[in-house]
């Protein structure tokens, strides 16, 4: 018998989040009400490719004979006959649900990853690809993530597996979530597309049989970064399927292929009924080039998402209106005009227009962020307008690219970021003028050593004073640190200091 586990957290359970597992490696977050019930015992025990009845009025969408499949999973006493491995594999299937090696909020060490571990050190490479086929969905979801990527699977157990839609509790980390064997089964084919030889192959008979069609499109997405023709082959029809999940995948695929060629049949999308779709489509639009007009128009979308990916994607394009542009910026939807401003930031387009939007009191700090990347020597008079901004962090990035990329007569500015209002700026400040070398600032850094109250303030001002000041900075250093009441700050002090130690004059004797 495994021990009792103890509960997670209150500060971990305050913070979960409902997933579906079965769309993205990085799993997206859903409503509670959508997360997959709990296997019944008839789900767990066996599996059926036709578990969703195809369209009516689409014979296209009925499967094909070959996939259908039954597949009865199997006890542990008939996969395996060592007796330790057994007891292993018996121990993680009284687990009930999949988890990452650590959990919770504390980051603690998970048993059911251990028995897992356990499992997988002591079964050889066919010994695992057999506990695929054990009744227990804990014990298949994990052996199908390490030996999917690893090795070639036979037809009729992947076609089983790709058609489980047995749902399996899972948790990364503080997260919980759901995800079907189905799902776990695609992702792990995914993570592997460009290392294994075998999983391409794989990933296109996904495409085929995985359930529900949503993951078929799934995998041709990441089918895309092997092979681009068989990609584009498979995402077309997929542009008319009656699911937007499956004609969003189709345009991301053919995106990731650089399918420009066909950039005639994505473009009629960009009136799709479904706004996740037109989002994708104004994102291809932006990459495969073809229709401006249509993309322009995605830019007045009723959805603010799809209005921000299509500006984002008109932003590196050769001759922008910037009206539009302008638009875009004052869109009521934070995000669009934020989203824009980031991409104008990180091509250089029309910086005034950004400049102006960091200058107001509320702004997303990823525009500055971004900006701050560049390093011409013409951002120089506007960072230093950006260092008097409202906005903390655009005054923080401001003055940390001009202690890297201005000249002396910035000197003073970053003398005066040390009395900054908030600790970011005086951090980055006292940093920048110790790179500097300016001596003309050790006054003021006694002072910030002395007085400052946030303990960041008082480490940097450490810092910079045995840069900047070998011998009376280490004196001052030393006394802060002794009258610094005990705990992390006091403990980085002491380590600067050691950090600093003066070199040992041998020729001294």
């Amino acid at each position: 018998m495994r021990p009792a586990r103890s509960p997670l957290p209150v500060a971990c359970l305050a913070t979960l989040l409902v997933l579906n597992f079965s769309a993205s490696a990085c799993p997206s977050p859903v409503d509670s009400e959508n997360e997959a019930q709990a296997p019944t015992d008839e789900a767990s025990h066996g599996v059926t490719a036709a578990a969703q009845p195809p369209s009516a009025t689409d014979p296209a969408a009925s499967p094909s004979p070959e996939s259908s499949v039954t597949l009865p999973w199997e006890t542990t006493h008939a996969l395996v006959e060592d007796p330790a491995l057994r007891a292993a594999v018996d121990l993680l299937a009284t687990f009930p649900a999949i988890e990452s090696a650590r959990i919770g909020s504390g980051g603690d060490p998970s048993e059911a990853h251990a028995a897992f571990r356990a499992v997988v050190d002591l079964a050889s490479p066919v010994r695992q690809l057999a506990l695929l086929r054990h009744e227990s969905p804990v014990v298949r979801g994990y052996l199908l993530e390490h030996v999917l990527p690893t090795q070639p699977v036979e037809d009729d157990l992947l076609r089983a597996l790709l058609a489980d839609e047995t749902a399996v509790p899972g948790q990364i980390g503080c997260i919980l979530g759901t995800g079907s064997i189905a799902s776990r089964s695609v992702e792990a084919l995914c993570r592997a597309a460009s290392d294994a030889e075998h999983v391409p192959d794989a990933l296109e008979r996904a495409a085929r049989w995985a359930r529900p069609d949503p993951l078929q499109a799934r995998a041709v997405v990441c089918l895309a970064s092997r092979d681009a023709p068989l990609a584009v082959s498979l995402a077309l029809p997929r542009l008319d399927a009656p699911d937007p999940q499956v004609r969003r995948q189709a345009v991301s695929a053919l995106i990731l292929a650089d399918a420009s060629e066909h950039i005639g049949r994505i473009a009629p999308l960009a009136r799709d009924a479904d706004h996740l779709v037109r989002a994708t489509v104004a994102t291809a639009l932006g990459r495969l080039g073809g229709d401006r007009d249509a993309l322009v128009a995605l830019t007045r979308d009723e959805e603010g998402y799809v209005r921000q990916l299509a500006g984002s994607a008109l932003v590196p394009l050769p001759d922008v209106d910037t009206s539009l542009l302008e638009t875009l910026l004052a869109d009521p939807v934070p995000r669009v005009r934020h989203g824009v401003a980031r991409q104008m930031a990180e091509h250089g387009v029309e910086l005034a227009l950004v400049e102006a939007m960091l200058l107001q009191p509320r702004v997303d700090g990823r525009i500055m962020q971004t900006l701050a990347v560049r390093d011409e020597p013409d951002l120089v008079s506007m960072m230093r307008r950006l260092a008097d901004a409202e906005h903390h962090y655009v005054r923080e990035r401001a003055l940390d690219w001009l202690g890297e990329h201005g000249d002396i007569s910035d000197l003073p500015r970053l003398r005066d970021g040390l009395r900054d209002a908030t600790i970011g700026a005086r951090r980055v400040a006292a940093e920048a003028l110790a790179r500097r070398g300016d001596t003309e600032a050790i006054p003021l850094l006694h002072t910030m050593l002395r007085e400052d109250e946030n303990p960041h303030g008082r480490i940097a001002a450490a810092g910079a004073l045995l840069v900047l000041e070998a011998d009376t900075g280490r004196q001052a250093v030393e006394r802060a640190a002794s009258v610094e009441p005990a705990g992390w700050a006091r403990t980085i002090l002491l380590d600067l200091l050691r950090e600093h130690e003066p070199p040992v004059d041998l020729q001294a004797d």
